[in-house]
């Protein structure tokens, strides 16, 4: 291998977040595939594969390599898999090569194994030029385990170098690099850190590289992590490389590089788009991230007010809110003093008009706040009887709006209920009219366009409330599935309009990997039975309904997932660049909701709002020989790491610190700057305009943790870390 390490900097101002683009594998054409399979030995693997370089077992004039390659350290698995592993060799040998500068040597100390293309595809260049030229190269393996095992996939031509990935000592890591060989030899690269689950090597995944004329763009299962079009590549047939090679001192105990296939493609028509153009966005909405911000854990806590509105339970049961303001979510607060009672213990609910929001309050009664004329006021939903009645459940879910602002809800004695505002007094009805203990409600409340109130029955049957003329009729849906838990949800987008159609979905009991969807307006036809593919993507919480055709739910696996409907099929995906591999973790059940296709919140690990959002990609094309690229920050293979080494221009102290930080800038004096905190994930955390060169920052509200700050003065910038240890 030819290598060239890059010198990885940190460039602040550039960071951002981004959804990344996956592979449209429609549009390609398989034209070879290697699944070690079919081979009784390692021999009969000489057809297609050489096992060493042309120019001989070891990589000549690189000092940092100290393997030589032979078949022998290539082993074939009973699974169809194949395996690479390396052997320190009792007695070292010295490994001798001429070239016109003279004869040299090196030493070597292990054996290691490769593979080398034979195939002939595209037209050569020059007489022994083989493999191919452009396309789609893919690779699915696990890396070796040991420090100092240096596993790579590749492509070579001579001029070109394209290296998918290269695995050295970080094994949650890989760089990529693309070499142009020419005089003078130019580089382009970076490097990526898996955040979740296991590491790299103890679990398989799809390392792929799309080479047009114009670009290459690397891929990790399917997932667009970087491109670049900066440094020419040349369009002569290149071969397939992998490779192990050992650096002296390597640990030899655990070099297995394993590998399950590797495949090429051609596009079937370079006019199609061979990577999808939206791509989905995970990022929190409040970057300050202050610690009273932080969403109450309770189920319930989030409702969205509208698309640009989001209310929420803080966890000092008070009620938060953010308004979108162009690309930006400002924090507000409703100004209010709270007495005991007031505050919410669960339940929020957001009025479809968007000026009233409902909760249950600590006193176990239904409050509200209303918005008119510009002010807030609190009230609280009650006829004045002080009964029993006029108290709501504490489960999620307990409580429906309707457009004319009538409020159903579950009582403590589980039956439905009804508060409708007549002149401005609250008028109670008791709506339940069957006196079965198994027509009691036992889960979540959903309420269509009719006023057709449904919920989960004592008997785990679907049961609904009907309106019918100035009466409820009641229906038990005994014929139907059990249901095994309050799966319903409908979007408040569906519930504005009777002309959209009506969607409910529930799990079965007894069978959590089936789920159920109803999609009629007017009464139920027998509904539709959707069946995940495999039990970690079965539904761990509430379903949260974007749409008639889109089912959104935090799974077994704990990662936010949804089915979607595309043309009478429903189909399993993950709102995650990564797929499953690397989730979008929810630390609610019952804190899931959706207000489109492209639009859903969640309340994340760390208790603050995350917005997933489908958005137009922005294509992570770095400068070359700079680690400035950081993806998005729960899905991404991350290049921003708590430990990187950054040249440090002005100092902070103290350092550890837990309550204020000082810096000094002797060339800021007298000047107007601009201070930004960011976290290891590239978020800002706190921004202000400062003057002068001696200044101190409040941060006391920012969590324990490793942070930066940068100074930006007439485009001047200084950077320095600091440790947040209370």
């Amino acid at each position: 291998m030819k290598k060239k390490w890059l010198l990885f900097c940190l460039i602040i101002n550039t960071l951002s977040t981004f959804g990344q683009s996956k592979l449209i594998r429609s549009n390609w054409n398989l034209i070879f595939e290697e699944n070690f399979d079919t081979y009784a030995t390692v021999d009969d693997m000489s057809s297609k594969w050489r096992f060493d370089y042309p120019w001989g077992p070891t990589l000549v004039g690189n000092t940092s390599e100290n393997q030589y390659y032979t078949k022998e350290n290539i082993i074939l698995n009973p699974d169809g898999t194949i395996t690479f592993r390396a052997k320190k060799l009792s007695t070292p040998i010295v490994y001798e090569w001429e070239d016109a500068t003279g004869l040299h040597s090196k030493k070597l100390d292990y054996t290691s194994g490769m593979i080398f293309s034979k195939q002939e595809y595209d037209n050569p260049c020059w007489a022994g030029n083989i493999g191919y030229t452009h396309g789609f190269f893919e690779m699915r393996c696990k890396l070796p385990k040991g420090l100092k095992t240096w596993a790579a996939w590749w492509l070579y031509s001579g001029p070109t170098e394209i290296d998918i990935f290269e695995a050295y000592d970080d094994k949650r890591g890989f760089a990529s690099n693309n070499h142009d060989w020419h005089d003078p030899h130019t580089s382009c690269g970076n490097h990526f850190q898996k955040e979740f689950g296991d590491d790299l090597t103890n679990e398989y995944h799809n390392y792929g590289c799309v080479w047009t004329e114009d670009k290459i763009i690397m891929f990790f299962d399917d997932v667009e992590i970087w491109s670049s079009d900066r440094i020419g590549t040349t369009a002569c047939p290149a071969t397939l490389i992998a490779n192990l090679a050992m650096i002296k001192g390597a640990r030899i105990d655990s070099t297995d590089f394993i590998v399950d296939y590797i495949k090429v493609y051609k596009m079937v028509d370079p006019q199609l788009p061979f990577k999808t153009e939206n791509a989905w966005t995970n990022n929190i909405i409040d970057n300050q991230k202050y610690a009273n911000r932080k969403v109450s854990g309770k189920p319930g806590s989030i409702v969205q007010i509208n698309e640009n509105e989001i209310a929420y339970v803080k966890r000092d049961n008070t009620l938060g809110r953010f308004i979108k303001s162009s690309n930006n979510w400002v924090y507000s607060e409703i100004p209010f003093t709270y007495q005991n009672a007031q505050k919410i213990n669960s339940n929020l609910v957001a009025a479809k008009n968007g000026n009233y929001t409902y909760y249950r309050g600590l006193d176990g009664k239904i409050h509200g706040f209303a918005f008119t004329n510009g002010n807030w006021s609190n009230f609280i939903v009650d006829d004045g009887n002080n009964a029993t009645y006029s108290k709501i459940n504490a489960a999620a879910g307990s409580m429906v709006v309707d457009l004319a602002n009538n409020i159903f809800y579950r009582g403590n004695d589980n039956k439905l209920h009804k508060y409708s505002n007549a002149n401005g007094i609250w008028v109670h009805t008791l709506i339940s009219n069957t006196t079965s203990t198994n027509d009691l409600i036992a889960g979540n409340l959903v309420l269509n366009a009719a006023n057709t109130i449904y919920y989960r029955g004592n008997d785990a049957n679907l049961h609904n409330y009907n309106l019918q003329g100035s009466n409820y009729l009641h229906l038990n849906y005994s014929t139907f599935p059990k249901i095994e838990k309050s799966n319903y949800s409908l979007s408040g987008k569906e519930l504005a309009s009777l002309s959209q159609p009506f969607m409910l979905s529930y799990i079965e009991k007894g069978s959590l990997d089936l789920f159920y969807s109803f999609e009629q307006i007017v009464g139920l036809k027998n509904p539709i039975k959707i069946t995940p593919t495999n039990e970690n993507i079965r539904a761990k919480s509430n379903l949260s309904i974007s749409s008639s055709s889109q089912i959104w739910y935090k799974g077994e696996d704990g990662k936010i997932n949804f089915l979607k409907n595309e043309n009478g099929n429903w189909i399993h995906q993950w709102p995650s660049s990564w797929d499953n591999k690397n989730p979008v973790l929810n630390a609610s059940t019952d804190n899931i909701i959706t207000f489109s296709d492209e639009l859903m919140f969640h309340r994340s690990t760390d208790n603050f709002i995350k917005k997933i959002e489908l958005k137009p990609f922005i294509s992570p094309n770095p400068p070359c020989d700079v680690n400035d690229y950081t993806p998005d920050p729960l899905y991404r293979m991350s290049n921003i790491n708590a430990e990187i080494n950054i040249q440090e221009t002005f100092k902070i102290f103290p350092n550890p610190s837990s309550e204020r930080i000082f810096f000094e800038v002797p060339y800021l004096m007298g000047e107007k700057s601009e201070i930004r905190i960011i976290n290891t994930t590239g978020q800002i955390i706190l921004e202000k305009t400062v003057f002068g060169g001696n200044q101190s920052l409040d941060i006391t509200n920012i969590e324990d943790g490793i942070y930066f700050a940068i100074l930006n003065t007439n485009n001047k910038q200084s950077i320095s870390k600091f440790i947040v240890k209370k």
